[in-house]
């Protein structure tokens, strides 16, 4: 979380929570679109099935760590570390927003409350 003096940290952008998220695929179609680059052929490179790399770059399926080398081996800028902490911050927010019902954790706290 970053501080300012005088400025309370709800008002910093950068502390906010985003309303929609963009999952990192998503960035990574765009940069995939803005290079000019196929698909089918990134897909053949880091030999995955293009099914799943579309699911990926369409937000249907997250980055794995193993993708995320993959990318970064392919020298296009990307970096794993970036697109797994992206992936991870996704995911947080997209969890805290599940209704009760269907968060595992919801679940969690009923069996604490028995054996409490």
């Amino acid at each position: 979380m970053i501080k300012m003096e005088g400025v309370a940290p709800q008002m910093i952008a950068n502390n906010l929570t985003p309303h929609k998220p963009t999952h990192p695929g998503r960035l990574l179609l765009r940069e995939v679109e803005y290079l000019n680059l196929s698909q089918r052929e990134l897909a053949q490179q880091i030999g995955m099935p293009y099914s799943d790399f579309h699911a990926i770059l369409n937000a249907k399926q997250p980055i794995t760590p193993v993708l995320a080398k993959m990318l970064e081996a392919l020298n296009l800028g990307w970096d794993a570390e970036e697109l797994l902490s992206g992936q991870a911050r996704y995911d947080s927010i997209m969890a805290s927003r599940k209704p009760q019902s269907k968060n595992p954790f919801a679940a969690l706290r009923k069996v604490a409350a028995v054996f409490a």
